[in-house]
């Protein structure tokens, strides 16, 4: 008979599998976080915390530039518009 936490780590391992399988793209990081993971033991506040580290740092890695973008737009996008709103004041 299985015990539940065998079928449950079951479940999870099937779950893992058919995520990578439609996500390909994902597997590098997988890779990644088995690899952090392993060298953290099995300490579960280990893990947990090894885990929360690389993710902050994809998540740096990825979002910065793309915030520094938005950032750079939305400074121009006001530039522009104080441009107009002093052009129509001279105007006006």
């Amino acid at each position: 008979m299985t015990k539940p936490a065998e079928s449950l780590l079951e479940q999870l391992i099937d779950e893992r599998a058919r995520l990578l399988a439609e996500h390909p793209h994902l597997r590098p990081f997988q890779k990644e976080i088995d690899s952090a993971l392993e060298q953290a033991g099995v300490d579960p506040e280990a893990r947990l915390q090894k885990t929360f580290e690389m993710l902050t740092d994809i998540l740096n890695e990825e979002l910065a530039p793309e915030l520094t973008r938005l950032k750079e737009l939305i400074d121009e996008s006001l530039n522009d518009q104080k441009s107009q709103s002093q052009r129509r004041r001279r105007s006006g």
